[in-house]
Parts: structure tokens; C-alpha cells; sequence
């Protein structure tokens, strides 16, 4: 097993004792860095609970309620299902996704509604469903999409 030093306590320590940041190991061991972190925030508290309060509130419910009523709008692909609290948006070519639609709750409209476009919207019954499907008989989401409800 392959073994690193961490910058903050020196201790030479297993990799699966550091955290992993894309292709990169942090430097700090879990526990320094964890120790860290909380230091940071409680330093920074009163900023950080000013930026909450100002940025996210606002954006967030806008965000929110946009995909909330796209959901319902658009409703579940497969079974037609409108509940917008059981759609989730399936994306179509997973090599094409930036982010995970919850990301874009905060940002701007605009960068939401072209991830939007990448995506399929689906209950969970049926985004379960096509996911079986998918690992089990290799369907894509197109075939399963026009699969005949009483042929699944």
C-alpha cells in the first residue's frame, strides 16, 4: 500500500488516510484536515453566514421553483407521472454532464435550462426501472423510453 506524509502532523500514513481531489491526494491527512476545516469555519463564521443569507436564500428558491414546475410540466417520460417531487432527471449521455441538476439550484437560469436539455425527466419507478434494464439487457434510455408499458 502506498503511503504519504502528511503537511500538517508529519505522520507518514496510508493513502486511504487522505482524501482524493480529482486525480490529486490532499495533502493533509483526513484528521488535520477535518481539524482544519473547522478552525476555518468557526474563524470565518459571521462571513460565511452573511454570504448564506445575501446569495443562496434568493437564488436557491428560484432555482427550486423552476425545476419544480418543470418537473410538473414535463412529468415523467415514460409513465407520464407529474408529481414533481418524484421526477428526477435522468441524463441522456452521461459524458455530457457538467453537473448534477441540484448544482445548478443556486446559479443562473440560464446554465440550469442547458443542462436541462441534456436530460430526461423520470419518476424514480421508472429511472429505477431503466437503470435494471440497462445494466441487466444493455437497453438504452431511447428503448426503454418507447418500451410498450405492459412490456417491461
Amino acid at each position: 500500500m502506498k503511503e504519504k506524509k502528511c503537511t500538517k502532523c508529519g505522520e507518514i500514513k496510508s493513502l486511504l488516510e487522505f482524501r482524493k481531489n480529482g486525480e490529486y491526494w490532499q495533502s493533509k491527512c483526513k484528521p488535520c484536515q477535518y481539524e482544519y476545516t473547522q478552525s476555518h469555519n468557526e474563524k470565518n463564521k459571521e462571513k460565511y453566514k452573511k454570504y448564506h443569507i445575501i446569495s443562496n436564500h434568493k437564488s436557491y428558491d428560484r432555482g427550486q421553483t423552476f425545476i419544480n414546475k418543470h418537473r410538473s410540466l414535463c412529468g415523467c417520460q415514460k409513465c407520464g407521472d407529474k408529481r414533481f417531487w418524484l421526477i428526477d432527471y435522468h441524463h441522456i449521455d452521461p459524458k455530457e454532464k457538467d453537473h448534477p441538476i441540484p448544482y445548478y439550484k443556486t446559479g443562473k437560469l440560464e446554465n440550469l435550462k442547458e443542462e436541462l436539455k441534456k436530460c430526461i425527466p423520470l419518476c424514480r419507478n421508472c429511472h429505477t426501472d431503466f437503470h435494471y434494464l440497462e445494466k441487466k439487457d444493455g437497453i438504452s434510455i431511447e428503448e426503454y423510453v418507447n418500451l410498450k408499458q405492459n412490456g417491461k
